[in-house]
């Protein structure tokens, strides 16, 4: 097969305009803990603090400060998050740094708990990169991520549709002593000085390389610098800056440790640190003004380029090392809280078009950066996202606020925050000027009143009560009630996970002693059951969370899953989901207790991740495979791998109860090609019976390598289980044993048998070989003093690869292609139900039946529209009719008088024949039910049988005549014989010269088409029909049966973006997923930055030949027939995208206009 992908350029054709491209670039500068009082253009109230940031100050002048900005949340990950996806972050369930984790107080006297949330951003919402990629942006991210479990957790910045990403800490690397180990001017220090001062920051180099490589690359670029300045820990590798604010505030240099830094901005690294930062910013927008833009000649990037200063939550003014770090006067809090020093942040823009030195009170949020940058590049923004579009605010009246606007059109005036942690465990609203908090600690807690409610702004917009100082709750009533009915439809409308009681609290608690216990837990068969008390407070919910990776690493991570259950049934049950090794149930009643099925929250002996306490889960079979005796012949049937050879019996499969150790056995086996593997048989070494009773063994296939079994879910290919109660084994028989089929790709496995549980009779022995009878590319396994599952699957200790199993694996060899399209179940994607079934019936065919009809016992199928009959059986089974009527009632009246029948076919012996019989029904006195052709007949016969309800005409003979019996075969349309293969058939019948019958397509009501077989002498009579079509000449089409492509075709497209499925093999897409457009080749223009130099990427698979895969790239300079070649491509490198494919770089020669062909040919 061979399908071209045509990529064409036409070079000439770009022309160089003198307007601003028409895609701006994006700078987004994100700090980490940046205080709203921390930068000096924002201090404007006593008391003043030392810092200085000349850099950020200036650029305020050439753009827009925000003295209104929000953080999306109080704390680092969910804010950014939020600004990744443009949605709350209580939306996407990413509220708070740490989560993944089993909702647990933070110790036993704690009233209440964390609910369960996301550690990540999920992989299905899209980021700012993924939507800007498709309009040909290119995207980097520099510096953190923290979107994941850790740190370098999956998903990282390349999985979210960044291009580029570099996650260097730079000055913030922490310093064994802050008091030493300063940059110096040594070449050799990693944190040398540079010319200004200041410590070499890897971080912001990293910034610098990406904008080099963008600008190269001549794309519109979105540049992500998220430094991970001003966060902890707090230190400074640039001693002259530590100690110029040591200076100014009173401190004596050297610094000895001895010094506490009270509260306020008294903290001279800390200080430093802002500095840095400042001077890290400057060298970014250095670059974008003294950079030329190459999309617009004779400008620099800075003057298409929108800019963003922001940070991910307030400053951070708590203890560190027993000292303060910053304060966020005159705003209450900071980092950690949802009061105003907690989410209140700079905010600056500044770009193309922006007006300089305005100062802002119009509230933003950290959400708007998202629909603010599609609006500047001109997209469209999705109605899925939080944030609001400020392109018209920024461009035409920085001052109104009437021009934030939601995607849906509306004006802003409302912002919301959920944070459910820690001691907060507040959700807040900020609506005009006034900000409510909900307070979910409040039950029986006289600490605590409902909500407090604060008036930041008098209705003029002055400022009232920032310092959030004068709680209102009490004197304003409907204030309070008209922003709470706001705020829990919004909790409701996100649907925000909330924290608990914590039914183990010390404290009093109203309804502790209701809530209901967990009886007892456990799974079976892969279903994971708890059951529960329903004499107290009621089950509102029951959640399921769970882990697929429990081993006490910081890539530890549980999820959730809501489970269904009947409250007053006491229990609940939910499949357990691929790979989990622990999970725990979450109950949660209807007074808001939780209570576990496992007391993760035993803080007293959990020092660990939660998988110290939870239970390891071991995974059941799946199925059951069944048992087959194949008698004393070796089997030959489908072999794929074997080893025949018996030389030495005894290889044991056995309990620990016998007086021999428990014993497990298997064999290792490498395939060479796509396989599918459908059983395995082994040879007895025993005579033995079992009675009823439990006697299960467990069959394990999965990936091994270097003596190690893969257990994850997604290497094992076969987990099943295998009853042997009241079933007996002979001496030297083969038994089989037939699994859920799999496929296997090319690789070394293993199969693994053990008994499921342990009894003094459980003992069976299969024969092995000893060296003569080798198995090439597989070991003998066995493992001694093995549990009494298999799963994980065991490692041998000694693989033994002379002495091998007498086995045997059935199946048969795929194509790659149909593994990889199998893995993608689109094998299993139904196709047009009308080109797929072929009604039965044991009566004549009935006018108004739809679909093709055959007689009940007939041999004729329908697959993907092609008709198919190979029955050697000379009656209707192998030589009936199949038939079917068109309805030409509703035909308009017209002069055509002619039809033209094609359709291709194929026969599989000359010697077979296929009649056509073709007929045209003027209505009579009919019904539905009037029968018209019989499908029962033999020897091409297809008798009619309307019997005068309608008149039939033969459109194959003259004047519309049957000679004979109507519908014998002797009187057919057409008769086909004497050749085999594959042909067309077309041919015109005239209906011009009939005289009795109607002489124009539309006098007939209905037509019949049928065709009928003989079958003869022949051997190998086998014939298909596909792609009929009926049609009146020079009018319409009656009748097309087209062969359908099915949806695991390499010509496919089930997904329907464009990219046929042999593109989404060969270039690494998902077939069952839209827009994979990342996957394809590009030009980079003006290569290396030598100008006309023209470099072609594409993606491959660097094993394309043992997948019958083969990439061509040709260039043309005409486009005419045959001009297509390979000269002027050289293929100059290439490097490892991941596993399964490799980026490959080729140069092609340019020239005035040149046009660029990638073939893609898949053999058969």
């Amino acid at each position: 097969m061979k399908i071209p992908l045509l990529l064409l350029l036409l070079l000439a054709a770009l022309n160089i305009s003198a307007q601003r491209p028409a895609k701006p670039n994006f700078v987004l500068i994100l700090a980490d803990d940046l205080g709203w009082q921390d930068l000096k253009c924002y201090d404007t109230e006593a008391p003043f603090s030392v810092f200085q940031t000349p850099y950020i100050d200036s650029l305020a002048t050439e753009g827009i400060l925000f003295r209104q900005a929000y953080s999306p949340a109080p704390t680092c990950a969910p804010s950014r998050s939020g600004i990744m996806s443009g949605k709350f972050p209580a939306r996407v369930d990413n509220t708070h740094v740490v989560g993944g984790e089993c909702p647990k107080p933070y110790n036993l006297a704690n009233r209440m708990m964390d609910p369960y949330y996301n550690a990540r951003l999920e992989l299905e919402e899209i980021t700012i990169a993924e939507e800007l990629k498709p309009n040909g942006y290119f995207s980097g991210h520099i510096g953190k991520w923290h979107m994941a479990v850790s740190h370098n957790s999956f998903p990282q910045p390349l999985d979210q549709g960044f291009d580029w990403t570099s996650n260097s800490r730079g000055v913030t690397v922490g310093m064994s002593d802050r008091l030493t180990g300063f940059g110096t001017t040594d070449p050799s220090d990693p944190y040398q000085l540079d010319a200004n001062g200041f410590a070499f920051d890897q971080t912001t180099e990293d910034a610098l390389t990406f904008l080099d490589e963008a600008v190269t690359r001549e794309d519109p670029f979105f540049c992500y610098y998220a430094s991970w300045l001003v966060h902890t820990p707090i230190q400074m590798r640039t001693e002259s800056l530590l100690q110029k604010y040591a200076g100014l505030m009173g401190y004596s240099y050297p610094l000895d440790g001895s010094e506490f830094f009270a509260e306020g901005q008294n903290n001279p690294f800390y200080a430093a640190m802002v500095e840095t930062f400042d001077y890290n910013v400057h060298r970014i927008l250095t670059y974008l003004k003294d950079t030329d833009d190459p999309r617009w000649p004779g400008h620099k990037l800075i003057e298409n380029t929108y800019v963003f200063i922001t940070s991910d939550n307030g400053g951070y003014e708590g203890t560190a090392s027993n000292e303060w770090i910053t304060d966020n006067f005159p705003l209450d809090e900071g980092k950690i809280h949802a009061e105003e020093g907690g989410t209140r942040v700079p905010f600056i823009v500044l770009g193309a078009d922006v007006p300089a030195s305005l100062t802002s009170e119009v509230m933003v949020n950290g959400l708007d950066l998202y629909p603010t940058m599609l609006a500047l590049a001109g997209m469209p923004i999705p109605e899925r996202l939080d944030g609001c579009d400020l392109s018209s605010l920024l461009l035409s009246d920085p001052q109104d606020p009437d021009l934030v606007t939601h995607p849906g059109g509306a004006v802003r005036d409302t912002m919301f925050w959920h944070f459910p942690h820690g001691n907060a465990l507040q959700s807040t609203i900020r609506k005009d000027g006034w900000k409510l908090f909900k307070n979910w600690d409040h039950v029986n807690n006289p600490a605590l009143e409902p909500y407090r409610l604060y008036e930041l702004y008098d209705p003029s917009g002055l400022r009232e009560d920032i310092e959030e100082a004068n709680d209102l709750y009490a004197t304003q009533p409907t204030m309070v009630s008209q922003l709470a009915s706001e705020l829990e439809s919004w909790l409701t409308s996100v649907d925000a996970s909330v924290p608990h009681y914590n039914p183990k609290t010390s404290q009093t608690l109203l309804n502790k002693d209701q809530v209901p216990a967990v009886i007892d837990s456990g799974s079976s068969n892969g279903v994971a059951w708890v059951t529960f008390e329903t004499d107290k407070a009621a089950v509102e919910r029951v959640e399921l969370i769970y882990t697929p990776n429990g081993d006490n690493s910081v890539n530890e991570e549980w999820f959730d899953l809501n489970v269904p259950f009947v409250p007053a049934s006491g229990y609940a049950e939910i499949t357990i989901p691929d790979g989990t090794t622990h999970f725990v149930f979450n109950l949660i009643d209807e007074n808001n207790f939780l209570v576990s099925s496992v007391d993760v929250g035993a803080v007293n002996i959990n020092t660990g991740k939660d998988s110290t306490i939870v239970p390891r889960y071991v995974r059941e079979p799946a199925a059951e495979a069944l048992v087959t005796d194949a008698g004393i012949a070796f089997p030959t049937n489908d072999v794929v791998l074997s080893n025949e050879v018996a030389e030495l019996a005894g290889v044991p499969i056995r309990d620990d109860t016998s007086g021999s150790p428990v014993q497990a056995g298997g064999q290792t086996f490498t395939i060479t090609s796509s396989t599918l593997l459908t059983s395995l048989t082994l040879k007895s070494a025993s005579t033995t019976s079992f009675g009823t009773g439990d006697y299960k063994l467990t069959l394990w296939i999965g990936k091994y390598s270097g003596g190690t079994p893969s257990p994850a879910s997604e290497d094992t290919k076969v987990f099943e289980w295998i009853d042997l109660s009241e079933s007996s084994f002979t001496n030297l028989n083969y038994y089989t044993i037939d699994f859920t089929d799999v496929l296997l790709e090319p690789g070394q496995y293993a199969f693994q048998l053990a008994w499921q549980s342990n009894a003094s009779d459980h003992l069976i022995n299969f024969w092995r070989a000893n060296g003569g009878g080798t198995y090439t590319g597989g070991a003998r396994l066995y493992a001694s003093s093995t549990t009494e599952t298999i799963y994980p699957p065991f490692s041998a200790g000694a693989e033994q690869p002379d002495n091998d199993l007498v086995f045997a694996l059935h199946g048969s060899v795929v194509s790659p292609y149909d593994t990889w399209a199998a893995s993608f179940g689109l094998d299993l994607i139904p196709g047009d139900p009308d080109l797929n079934t072929v009604g039965a019936t044991s009566l004549p065919v009935e006018r108004d039946a739809t679909g093709f009809y055959k007689y009940s016992d007939s041999a004729w199928t329908i697959t993907h529209g092609i008709l198919a009959n190979s029955s050697l059986i000379n009656s209707r089974v192998g030589e009936g009719a199949i038939g079917r009527v068109f309805d030409l009632s509703a035909l308009p009246d017209g002069p055509e008088n002619q039809i033209q029948l094609s359709f291709d076919y194929s026969t599989g012996d000359s010697s077979e024949k296929l009649y056509v019989h073709l007929w045209g029904y003027v209505d009579v006195s009919s019904v539905s039910t009037t029968k018209t052709i019989n499908t029962g007949g033999s020897n091409g016969n297809a008798w009619e049988s309307a019997l005068g309800a309608m008149t039939a005409y033969n459109l194959g003979q003259a004047d519309g005549i049957f000679t004979d019996t109507p519908g014998k075969a002797s009187d057919a349309a057409v008769l086909i014989e004497g050749a085999s293969g594959s042909a067309n058939f077309s041919q015109i019948f005239d209906l011009s010269t009939f005289t009795t019958a109607p002489d124009t397509v539309s006098g007939y009501d209905y037509i019949v088409l049928g065709f009928a077989r003989e079958i003869g002498t022949a051997s190998t009579p086998a014939v298909t029909i596909s792609n009929i079509v009926i049609s009146a000449i020079g009018g319409e089409t009656l009748f097309e049966f087209m062969e359908e492509v099915p949806a695991d075709a390499p010509e496919a497209n089930p997904d329907r973006d464009q990219l046929i499925n042999l593109m989404e093999y060969a270039f690494g897409g998902d077939p069952t997923q839209g827009g994979d457009f990342s996957v394809l080749p590009f030009l980079v223009t003006n290569a290396g930055g030598v100008p006309g130099a023209l470099e072609y990427v594409y993606r491959r698979r660097p094993d394309a030949a043992t997948r019958g895969l083969a990439y061509t790239v040709q260039r043309s300079t005409t486009l005419q027939p045959g001009s297509w070649d390979t000269a002027g491509v050289t293929e100059t490198g290439t490097d490892p995208v991941d596993a399964d494919f490799e980026s490959v770089t080729t140069e092609v020669q340019g020239g005035d206009s040149v046009f660029i062909n990638l073939n893609v040919d898949l053999a058969e």
